[in-house]
C-alpha cells in the first residue's frame, strides 16, 4: 500500500513507532489509511463528518472501509512484545496463525494516549471535514473514552486555528460518545450512527441521539 502524502492542512500520515516486524504487523507498521475519506464536495453532514471507532468494535473491516470509518488502534502487549490492533481480519488471522504460537501467555491491551489519539485522528482531517464523531467502547472497560475526550478537546482548539488561518470561519465540532457497551453492542450503535447520518440527520442530533 502506498503511504499517503500530507493532506491539505499539512497533517501527514501517522506512523506508530515500536511495532515489530511480525506477520500481523509487517503491513501496518505505518497505520493503514485505506478508510481516509476522499476529498469531495460537502453536501450533507454525512459527507462533512469523520466517524471514528476503536478497534474493539465488532464490525467487519470491509463495512468500516465502505462507510469511511476511521479505526483507532489499540496497543497489544504480549510478554515484552508490542503490536497494534487495527481491526483488520487478515492481520488478526495471520497473528493467531503465525505469531501467537511463538509467544508466551502474558498479554494486556493499552489504549493510545491522548496525544497519540489526537495526532492519529488529525491525520485524517481535510478541508471538507467540519465534524468528528467518535463512538468508544465502554469507559468502564477502557480509558479510550477518557483519552479521546482529552484528544478531541485539544484537536478542536488546534484545528479551529488552522481553519481560521485559511479563511474557514465555520466552527469545527467534535463529539465523543461512551457506548457503555463493547464489541457487538458498540457495533449496533455505530451502525445506527451511520444510518441516521445517511438519512440526513445532522451530526449534532445524531450525537445526541446516540448518547
Amino acid at each position: 500500500m502506498n503511504r499517503p502524502t500530507a493532506n491539505a492542512f499539512g497533517y501527514g500520515p501517522v506512523s506508530i513507532a515500536g511495532a515489530p516486524n511480525t506477520a500481523a504487523n509487517d503491513r501496518v507498521h505505518n497505520v493503514s489509511h485505506a478508510a481516509r475519506p476522499a476529498p469531495r464536495a460537502a453536501a450533507s453532514d454525512r459527507e462533512r463528518t469523520l466517524l471514528v471507532v476503536d478497534a474493539a468494535c465488532d464490525m467487519p473491516s470491509e463495512w468500516l472501509a465502505e462507510n469511511n470509518i476511521v479505526v483507532l488502534p489499540i496497543k497489544l502487549s504480549i510478554d515484552d512484545w508490542q503490536l497494534y490492533d487495527t481491526h483488520n481480519e487478515f492481520d488478526a488471522m495471520e497473528f493467531f496463525r503465525k505469531d501467537l504460537s511463538a509467544r508466551g501467555s502474558s498479554a494486556s491491551t493499552t489504549p493510545l494516549g491522548p496525544v497519540e489519539s489526537r495526532d492519529f485522528i488529525q491525520s485524517y482531517l481535510n478541508e471538507r471535514i467540519d465534524c468528528v464523531l467518535q463512538v468508544t467502547i465502554s469507559a468502564g472497560r477502557s480509558r479510550i473514552y477518557m483519552n479521546s475526550l482529552e484528544a478531541m478537546s485539544h484537536l478542536t482548539v488546534i484545528h479551529n486555528r488552522v481553519r481560521r488561518a485559511i479563511g474557514n470561519r465555520a466552527p469545527f465540532k467534535t463529539w465523543v460518545v461512551d457506548s457503555e457497551t463493547g464489541f457487538t453492542g458498540q457495533a449496533v450503535l455505530l451502525a445506527e450512527t451511520v444510518r441516521q447520518l445517511n438519512g440526513g440527520v445532522s451530526a449534532e442530533n445524531v450525537a445526541a441521539s446516540i448518547e
